[in-house]
């Protein structure tokens, strides 16, 4: 038999677009940001830049967990710098929260979601402005 080697930058890009809507957001990014310029183009897309969730979810217990140092290493210094200007949506977790909004400046983003949080949490970083919120 004769078999033929077909590279994933053999496919068009409808096809790797089809294969990518299959990932999460943060993989197709992590994965694909800085491979080639063709890539990049297609990675810039809004449906991968538009929201992004910074957090992992198993499926099993269906829980959020942190990502991994490394990851979010990546996405602050490399990434994020990149796609700031695209993203409207952030939803993340405590651990890496200041990390990641400090990565960059933000200027579309409309929605912050953070999730598996506390009411310490609140307390420590919201207070003072929910303060002047309620009660000026």
């Amino acid at each position: 038999m004769n078999y033929s080697v077909i590279s994933i930058m053999d496919l068009p890009d409808e096809m790797i677009i089809k294969i990518w809507n299959n990932l999460n957001n943060i993989d197709v990014l992590y994965s694909f940001v800085g491979v080639n310029k063709r890539f990049d183009t297609l990675v810039r897309d809004q449906l991968y830049t538009r929201s992004i969730q910074l957090a992992e979810k198993t499926s099993k217990t269906n829980k959020y967990y942190p990502l991994s140092d490394s990851i979010i290493d990546r996405y602050c210094l490399y990434i994020l710098p990149q796609i700031h200007h695209c993203i409207e949506c952030l939803i993340l977790e405590p651990f890496s929260m200041e990390r990641i909004l400090l990565s960059c400046h933000f200027s579309r983003l409309r929605k912050l979601i953070f999730i598996k949080i506390n009411g310490d949490f609140i307390f420590r970083h919201f207070n003072s402005k929910i303060d002047a919120l309620f009660f000026e």
